[in-house]
């Protein structure tokens, strides 16, 4: 995952995948599938802190008590590893599976003028094999609003402005 440089005093995160969610026209309803998709047990599961400004908090938070926080000036980060092998038992569905991912996000005093990738702040997924190729052939990258400081609130971010992601069938 790349990390980013924070010009700002920091960000606040609440992180779900949306795996497996299969998209029907006639469904448009989000299933999470992960078992501690909130935080609350186990501190955090299958996340790493990297950087001083990495932190588990109870400062804000959506559901109920923590939220992954990145603040101060340099480079930070929460990586997660093998979120679909650890959390869910199977991409669903035979064929070609459509997935939403995303998550929330509390911003506050960050830089409202992002020149570089390296000075936004983002959510960035990756999907590999068994054998480390990435599926989809490139991350998926969901820029964290930044027209303002402040979002005054959680703020949903969704693969679905992006279009379809499809993955591989099992």
């Amino acid at each position: 995952m790349k990390k980013n440089t924070m010009s700002g005093f920091g960000v606040l995160l609440v992180l779900c995948l949306f795996a497996g969610t299969a998209l029907h026209a006639q469904n448009s309803t989000s299933v999470n599938l992960l078992s501690n998709g909130g935080f609350e047990t186990d501190r955090p599961a299958y996340w790493t802190p990297s950087g001083a400004g990495a932190e588990w908090s109870t400062e804000q938070n959506r559901t109920p008590n923590y939220s992954l926080k990145l603040s101060g000036s340099g480079e930070t980060s929460w990586t997660m590893e093998e979120a679909v092998r650890n959390w869910v038992g199977g991409i669903p569905g035979a064929g070609t599976p459509e997935i939403i991912i995303g998550g929330w996000v509390y911003v506050m005093g960050v830089n409202t003028n992002p020149t570089t990738d390296a000075a936004k702040f983002q959510l960035i997924y990756e999907f590999y094999d068994e054998n480390g190729v990435d599926v989809l052939g490139a991350p998926v990258v969901l820029d964290i609003p930044q027209s303002t400081a402040n979002s005054g609130g959680w703020v949903e971010l969704s693969s679905e402005s992006l279009g379809a992601i499809t993955l591989p069938s099992e």
